[in-house]
């Protein structure tokens, strides 16, 4: 019964962040690519695109997650964006994503490094989604200080009034209430 139970609250943990973080209908029609691309090449196009898009960034984690590129070759050309200076926000945030996929300890740092270059930049998307990662990361490796950034997060997310990342927010709040069996809390928060 538990492990149904699990899979149910797995199920709208899933419904309610995709539905939250699905791209306004305006920004899909502008983005014709297939998500996500064939290679870190196509990644490296976007950059010089739109190099001020988080998105453009995001590819090369996407584009390893899918299996179409090498994690290292990644890793080298987030280093080659961040030796640029001033070094990209997005390229802080990528490269601490591309840490925390491989549990790597050094994940903590560059998404300091990213939070603190969110905070510099006023970017108050990246300051909440950097945030919402790093305590997703904390989650993952068993570290209980998981409510900090989210608290920041929450705090930033409802000061910009967008609903996208209020929602992204609570879910990773209510995620965070279930696995540490508050069950009424993640219940209330995704009501």
């Amino acid at each position: 019964m538990r492990r149904r139970s699990n899979a149910r609250w797995r199920g709208c943990f899933a419904a309610v962040a995709l539905a939250a973080l699905l791209p306004s209908s305006a920004r899909a029609q502008q983005r014709p690519l297939p998500w996500p691309p064939a290679s870190l090449e196509a990644c490296d196009a976007l950059v010089v695109a739109e190099p001020d898009n988080v998105r453009s960034y995001y590819c090369y984690s996407a584009v390893v997650r899918a299996g179409r590129g090498s994690r290292d070759t990644a890793f080298a050309r987030i280093a080659a964006l961040l030796a640029r200076r001033p070094p990209s926000p997005h390229a802080l945030y990528v490269r601490a994503l591309l840490l925390a996929d491989r549990y790597d300890p050094g994940a903590e740092d560059a998404y300091a490094a990213a939070i603190a270059a969110y905070d510099a930049s006023g970017d108050a998307r990246g300051q909440v989604r950097a945030r919402v990662y790093l305590s997703t990361f904390r989650s993952m490796t068993g570290q209980e200080r998981i409510a900090e950034p989210l608290a920041d997060a929450e705090r930033i997310a409802k000061a910009t009034g967008d609903a996208q990342l209020v929602a992204l927010v609570t879910v990773e709040q209510a995620w965070a209430a279930y696995r540490s069996t508050d069950y009424g809390r993640a219940t209330r928060l995704l009501e």
